[in-house]
This record gives structure tokens, sequence and C-alpha cells, in this order.
């Protein structure tokens, strides 16, 4: 018997031991009203293991704010629920830091009892509301440039080209930004992707950006800057192909200012390119398709981008940056298709067509902004944004029948401002 007891008494040691081992990370951020961004108390947080198992719980005190402890390693997903409101999920992939602030979340208020929405397998669903990324030391030993960074993150309707140098949203363009400022793609395409804390994900752009077209928002929060300078730059190429992407970046931080540099550039010039389609109209009494084989053509375009910007920020909650940039294109397009279309009625009509296009832009911007946030999360930004371009476009469409040609040219030129200097104020911000 006393064998027994000291055997289990040491079992015990032993598994505290191991449990008192095991690395504990800290997860903490803050609930609100998305309507009045008014902090929300008692709202229930919880952290689910393996995406379906609650692994801990806590409730968001005065303030809204929560801290979850936690020796989860794998992808987390927090859920935020509250009588009257709606719940949200954020998923948190990756991360390695003792203490990892997720920031905001917001709820929306609802009047209608929503059922429960089950989460099953182990990997990330689109049912989640928003997607915090903390890229880890592999991931970033293994990125080039930030756009391969986006490459290798698993996240649902994202899609990142590092060839074309594209980064979608449900195949649409969604809102760019950098530490919750709206930029251009090409900003973030010059970062470093040693200097990126997180990126924060969500399908859905709400409706602050819904109506503007946009697919959702993509946000990266950068690290804090140190004194000093830095450069970064990368190129790609490849030998069998005629195709060359670059882009360089300098930035200099002194005291509460910021001064950045940047250049991007691409270089494409195919001979062999082509491209294969096909489509069907199908009803209930006949089906109209239309396909179309592509010859070898011609397509050749060149990008050159570059920005200088300056950022100010004489308190933690105030930001004035001013952006010049200019931008240069230049393209040209043959290309050549066979098209085949069956209609209702009648023998299938066989014929070639064929595109030609050229095109240019020149443009120059100056892009002004002023934020501050004030108490209970509201805020005042005033953005002034001037651009004058000058463009040519021209196309000439052909299509070529066994006994006649049918023409279509096309030519649009013209220069000046493209949209007036425009100023906005926005008060109460809700993320």
């Amino acid at each position: 018997m006393k064998f027994n007891i000291m055997k289990l008494l040491t079992t015990a040691i032993l598994l505290a031991s191991a449990t008192a081992a095991m690395p504990q990370t800290v997860i903490k951020g803050r609930v609100v009203s998305q309507s009045s961004s008014d902090a929300i108390a008692g709202a229930s947080v919880t952290l689910l293991k393996n995406d379906t198992v609650p692994a801990a719980q806590t409730m968001t005190a005065a303030n809204g704010s929560f801290q979850i402890n936690t020796d989860t390693p794998d992808n987390k997903i927090i859920v935020v629920s509250m009588t009257g409101y709606k719940p949200e999920r954020v998923a948190v992939i990756g991360g390695e830091d003792d203490v990892t602030d997720i920031g905001y979340i917001f709820l929306a208020e609802t009047s209608v009892n929503l059922d429960e929405i089950t989460v099953y397998g182990s990997g990330i669903i689109e049912k989640v509301d928003k997607f915090i990324v903390l890229p880890g030391k592999d991931q970033v030993e293994r990125s080039a440039r930030s756009i391969d960074l986006f490459a290798q993150l698993d996240l649902p309707g994202l899609r990142a080209d590092p060839i074309l140098e594209r980064v979608t949203v449900e195949d649409r363009t969604p809102v760019y930004q950098i530490n919750g400022r709206q930029q251009p793609l090409k900003r973030i395409l010059n970062l470093d992707p040693k200097d990126v804390l997180r990126i924060e994900y969500s399908n859905n752009p709400g409706i602050r950006y819904i109506d503007k077209g946009y697919s959702g928002i993509i946000n990266v929060v950068l690290r804090d800057k140190q004194q000093g300078g830095s450069i970064y730059g990368s190129a790609q190429s490849a030998v069998w192909e005629k195709f060359i992407n670059g882009n360089l970046q300098g930035s200099f931080n002194y005291k509460k200012s910021e001064f950045i540099l940047s250049y991007n550039g691409n270089w494409h010039d195919y001979d062999k390119w082509k491209n294969n389609a096909g489509e069907s109209f199908i009803s209930p009494d006949a089906t109209i398709s239309r396909d179309q084989y592509g010859y070898n053509s011609y397509m050749y375009y060149q990008n050159h981008s570059a920005s200088l910007e300056y950022n100010f920020i004489p308190k933690l909650n105030t930001l004035f940056s001013a952006r010049f940039s200019q931008l240069y294109y230049d393209g040209e397009n043959d290309i050549r298709h066979r098209m085949e279309e069956k209609p209702v009625e009648g023998s299938t009509l066989d014929y070639e067509e064929h595109r030609r296009l050229t095109s240019g832009n020149t443009s120059s911007t100056l892009d002004l902004f002023f934020s501050t946030k004030l108490r209970n999360r509201q805020s005042i930004e005033i953005n002034a944004v001037g651009n004058y371009a000058n463009n040519r476009y021209n196309r000439n469409l052909d299509y070529i029948h066994p006994s006649v040609t049918e023409s279509l040219p096309l030519r649009a030129d013209g220069h000046g401002w493209e949209q007036p200097a425009k100023r906005s104020i926005t008060k109460s911000s809700t993320g």
C-alpha cells in the first residue's frame, strides 16, 4: 500500500511538472459595439480547440477587455457572444510570441435569435468573421517578398500571384491597409516580410467598403520602427520567359517622423501567349455554346511606379501623412482566337477574332491624410487626393468570317484631373 501511494505521488508530481512546462500563451483583446463603439461588459469569450472543443472561457471586463491563457499550439478560434448581439468568430493562425493582442472585436446588434453556427473539422472554416495571421519564422524565411508571404496563407477567398503581383479576394480587389490606413497594393508589395507583425484578414468588408465594390479587407500591422534607416529590394525573373519584376524601398525614421521612398517595376514580353475558354447557356429547350481556341499571340507591357511618403506621428493617436506618387504604363497586345458558336437554330458559326490593343498611362498623385482618435473609439479623418493623368487607348477588333471581315476600331485619348481633390470627414469609426 505504501508503494502504491508513493507511486501515485510520483506520477502526480511528474504530471504537474509536465503541465507547468507546457508553454503558455496569452490572447487578449477588447469587445465593443459596432454601432456605438462602446465597450461591452460581460460578453462570453470562448477559445475553441480543434475548431469545436472549448478549451478556455472568460468574460469581458467593464472596459470590454479580455484575456485568455492557453497552451494550445495549433490554430485557435475565438468565439465572442452576448445576448442581443450577433456572435463573432476570430481565427488566430500561427503565433510564437508570449502575448497575442488581436485588437478590437466588433459585435453587431440583432433582434433575431440566430441559430448557433457549427464549425467542423480541423481546418479554418469560412464561417469565421475575421482571421488574424501571425507569420512564423519559417514562413518569413521562405519569403523573399511580402507577396511570397501572402502566397503561403491558406485563407478562404485569398489568392496571391507572385508572377503578376496580384493579391485578390474572391477574384476581386480588396481594401489594402497598413496599420489600419488604406494604401495602394504597390505599398504592400514593397514591405519587408520581416517587418510584418501580423495580418488581419476578412472576406466581409462591411458596409463602409462593400458599397464601393471592395471584396474584403487586408490589414498589415507592422512592427514598431526603431530610429534609423533600412533598404529593402527584390527582383524576380526567369531564363525561359521575358519578364522582370522588381521593387526597392528605403525608409528612415527620426524621432516622430518617417520618410519612405519606394519603386516598383514590371516588364513582360511574351510571344507565345494564348487563352482557351468556353461557355454555355443552358435552357430547358436548348443549349447555346461558345468555345474559344487561342493561337500563339503577342503580349507586352511595362509598368513603373515610384512614391515618396512622409508620416508624422506627434502622439500615439494622431497621424499626418503626405504621399506623392508617379506612375508610367505602356502596353501592347496582339491576340488571336478561333471562335466556334453553336446557336439554337442553324449551323455552327466558325470565325476568327483578332484584337490589337495599345495603351499607355502616366499619372501623378498627391495624397494628404490626417487622422486623430478621440475617446470611446471615436475618430476624425481628413483625406485630400489630387490626380492628374494622361491616357491613350487604341483598339482594333476584327471578326474574320469566311466571306467577310467586320472591323470595330476604337480610340480614346485624354488628359486632365481624373478626379477632383476630395475631402472626407469620418467620425465614429467602427473599423
